[in-house]
């Protein structure tokens, strides 16, 4: 009778990486390094100073300790540099999406509708830093697996996400000046890492196993519902037609649980 309808579809979607973890040997040791000043030891430490328009480089005083060359290991000598190289056997990251749905008119103007949805993320593009061990600063000193660098922020294709979830509505059609629509969303995101690019908190480079878990935007209930009225008024050519009547009232509430901690 044409009331009813079901509605079903899947697919697998590719996506190439994307600039963030392409840095060639312009910007990397040992043609280039990019060197970062923090309180931990070994240096180097800030240097704090009033500039003037003389050298050396734009009127500030030179931080010690930084020599030109590198050092055995390919390192900046004196200094740590970070790196952001990434994966040469980069596998192609993709996602698979489904859902299936049924929608049902009680009248012309009462509509139900249900949909299960479901994705998963496999081969995420996702950098953090390699250059560190497990309980590296407990002696106050960042010492890192390999001394002659600082963060080695590696991009690799080994993240994972899943989503599930369901979405109910029901819709009032525009007659009789009203217009009403209200939706209930429950669903669970997690993954490995929420973001993308390089720089990810990584709990335990060595069992990202341990970094699964409930997504930064996970969202587990939401309810919104709207209306629109057409509010009664004179009609006609008239001036007080022009004035009092086409105004309508409407609104739209959003209520929805809080985000993971």
């Amino acid at each position: 009778k044409g009331k009813m309808s079901l509605r079903a579809g899947a697919g697998i979607f590719y996506d190439r990486p994307a600039g963030q973890f392409f840095h060639d040997c312009f910007v990397s040791l040992p043609m280039s390094a990019t060197i970062t000043a923090n309180r931990f030891p070994p240096g180097p430490h800030p240097v704090y100073g009033l500039g003037t328009s003389g050298a050396p480089p734009y009127g500030f005083p030179p931080m010690t300790g930084i020599q030109t060359g590198v050092d055995d290991k390919g390192g900046a000598i004196g200094a740590k540099s970070g790196l952001a190289p990434w994966d040469p056997y980069l596998k192609t990251q993709y996602a698979g999406n489904w859902f299936i749905g049924i929608q049902y008119a009680f009248s012309n103007n009462w509509i139900v509708e249900g949909n299960y949805v479901g994705s998963v993320g496999r081969k995420l593009y996702q950098g953090y830093d390699v250059n560190r061990v497990n309980g590296d600063l407990l002696d106050g000193t960042l010492d890192r697996l390999n001394s002659s660098f600082g963060g080695i922020d590696y991009g690799q294709s080994n993240g994972i996400s899943a989503y599930t979830g369901g979405n109910f509505s029901v819709k009032h059609r525009f007659s009789r000046g009203l217009d009403i629509q209200a939706a209930y969303t429950v669903g669970k995101a997690k993954d490995t890492a929420s973001s993308f690019g390089t720089g990810l908190a990584m709990v335990d480079i060595y069992n990202l196993r341990a970094n699964y878990g409930l997504s930064n935007f996970d969202v587990r209930h939401k309810v919104a519902a709207s209306f629109v009225y057409d509010l009664p008024g004179p009609t006609g050519p008239g001036a007080l037609s022009k004035i009092a009547g086409g105004w309508q009232a409407g609104s739209v509430i959003i209520m929805q649980k809080g985000t993971p901690y």
